[in-house]
């Protein structure tokens, strides 16, 4: 299942402001200038902390080219082990820009 919440900038403000609940997340890099609405995906990841785990991506960028992030939240270890890895994940339409940079879904 595709993830779907709503796109956020990598970027540090937007990652200090984000839940520290547990969480499936994705890392994302724009196609520029081919795709513009596109978005490739480098990285999908479970974590319990995800604040903290997103800011260790930013300060130790093993990624390179991360610009946006997708994270749901979920309440057990169990819920984010389950599998989660789609190809269709990197498809826009499931990508949404958000207006709000602290909401995680």
């Amino acid at each position: 299942m595709p993830f779907s919440g709503n796109r956020h900038s990598f970027d540090s403000s937007t990652l200090k402001v984000q839940n520290d609940a547990g969480s499936v997340y994705g890392l994302f890099k724009g196609d520029l200038p081919f795709r513009p609405d596109h978005y490739i995906c480098l990285l999908v990841g479970q974590t319990n902390d995800l604040r903290t785990r997103l800011l260790e991506h930013y300060n130790d960028p093993s990624i390179a080219g991360v610009t946006h992030f997708v994270a749901e939240a979920s309440a057990t270890e169990q819920q984010r082990k389950l599998p989660i890895c789609r190809p269709t994940w990197c498809r826009s339409s499931h990508l949404t820009k958000s207006n709000s940079p602290s909401a995680t879904n």
